[in-house]
């Protein structure tokens, strides 16, 4: 071949199209507790203690109250309502037994259909005879107690005879045949008579008790 020769023209370049522009990514949204990670681990902490707080606060002050009134009404129940044993909640029959009076000292009656009515009264023995003691209640009216051949002292399981009895005394009538301000007694005895159910002793202190 010879190199004097012209060679044929060289063909025109392509024309490079124009690049296409290219969309905008969209930024993505974190979660909130992602993007305020510390706060929100805080706030559920401490909403998480308010409830924890706010339950056992409730539940603490529901048992000091029950607790509270337990104690309460046995302290100030009337002694016929602390189940003397052998009298004064005996229930006639078919009958339902009545609650004492506390305050006055006088209890109320108990009868039953059919039943023999008893009553409760509670006071400080005046006077002392042969048939017939007086009982004045707290709230100042005097009981005639008649005593008769039946009348039973003290405890079922702690018999006591008519001299353990001395004017001064807090004393407990069980009787029937109430008429105006006298009774009939089947059974009289002491309040020091009267067992008290033990108290529970509280932790000690440095016990480790929660």
């Amino acid at each position: 071949m010879d190199e004097n020769q012209p060679t044929q023209p060289m063909p025109p370049a392509q024309p490079v199209p124009p690049a296409q522009p290219v969309p905008p990514v969209p930024p993505v949204h974190e979660p909130f507790y992602k993007r305020h990670g510390l706060a929100f681990a805080i706030s559920t902490l401490v909403l998480g203690i308010v409830v924890l707080v706010g339950i056992v606060g409730v539940g603490t002050v529901v048992a000091v109250n029950v607790v509270t009134h337990s104690v309460s009404a046995f302290d100030h129940a009337a002694p016929g309502e602390r189940a003397v044993p052998g009298q004064g909640r005996n229930r006639g029959q078919g009958g339902s037994g009545g609650s004492g009076g506390s305050g006055s000292g006088q209890g109320g009656s108990q009868n039953g259909n059919g039943g023999t009515q008893r009553e409760l009264v509670r006071g400080t023995l005046e006077s002392t005879s042969d048939s017939t003691w007086t009982v004045k209640t707290a709230a100042g009216a005097t009981v005639t107690v008649k005593l008769t051949s039946s009348t039973a002292y003290g405890l079922p399981k702690q018999p006591a005879t008519k001299s353990d009895f001395a004017t001064g005394d807090e004393v407990v009538v069980v009787g029937t045949d109430r008429s105006g301000d006298t009774i009939t007694v089947t059974r009289i005895l002491t309040l020091t008579d009267i067992p008290r159910p033990p108290s529970t002793p509280g932790p000690t202190p440095g016990s480790g008790a929660p």
